[in-house]
């Protein structure tokens, strides 16, 4: 990463999303550093790293469904208000930029609302 940005190389949403991808263990100040930096660059969020965003944000193993908004509160649940906060904040900062939600990135907007988050 660092040696892109001395090549004067902007990094993208993709870029982004692999950085989530390396920090999938990394506490909620660490994630929200790298969406800070995101924003302040311009770098448009995308489907794939509100989603990849999400899970990591909840530490979601790739192999475990979601299946069903009840499964999502469960799973949300095991974190604390300000996970819940994120992702509230992630969720709506998407809709706002009519990026279209994928299905996990839905369930745990439903779930946050029937948890009374937003």
């Amino acid at each position: 990463f660092d040696t892109m940005l001395e090549a004067g190389i902007m990094p993208d949403a993709m870029v982004f999303t692999n950085l989530l991808g390396a920090h999938r263990t990394a506490p909620l100040a660490r994630l929200k550093a790298l969406r800070a930096q995101m924003q302040a660059w311009n770098v448009p969020a995308n489907r794939v790293f509100v989603e990849t965003y999400l899970a990591t944000l909840f530490r979601k193993p790739k192999s475990v469904r979601w299946s069903s908004t009840l499964d999502t509160i469960k799973a949300l649940r095991a974190f604390d208000m300000s996970h819940w906060l994120e992702a509230a904040d992630v969720i709506k900062d998407a809709k706002s930029k009519d990026i279209d939600l994928s299905a996990l990135s839905k369930s745990v907007g439903w779930a946050l609302q029937e948890m009374g988050v937003y």
